[in-house]
């Protein structure tokens, strides 16, 4: 038995491809499907219950999605990219390295930290 099959309504999963990860809810669930949605869109979308890619599943795509399975680990990473790609963007245009921009948002986690406390 997959954790798959354990899989109930509500439950947290993570969608991803070979290169972005998200998270999203499982909405309803069929005897050969699981459906999810995503929690800022009204999206909705299949995957198979018995290998938990999407569906229709096209092989001949890196950009195939599949579902794996959630762990409060993989969710912090998750964010912690998201928070990363976020800022790099808004630091783009900045002449500076990754190291960096680390340095920037370490004060600026650790002064929010001082200031919601």
């Amino acid at each position: 038995m997959s954790w798959l099959d354990e899989l109930k309504i509500g439950d947290k999963v993570i969608v991803g491809n070979y290169k972005e990860n998200d998270i999203a809810t499982v909405s309803r669930i069929t005897k050969t499907l699981v459906l999810i949605k995503y929690p800022k869109f009204s999206i909705e979308e299949k995957y198979s219950r018995k290998d938990g890619k999407k569906v229709p599943y096209n092989s001949y795509s890196f950009h195939t999605r599949s579902l794996k399975q959630w762990t409060i680990e993989e969710e912090k990473q998750i964010l912690l990219n998201k928070k990363y790609k976020n800022n790099r963007y808004r630091f783009r245009d900045l002449k500076v390295t990754d190291a960096e921009i680390e340095i920037m948002l370490n004060a600026l986690d650790e002064f929010r930290a001082k200031n919601t406390g």
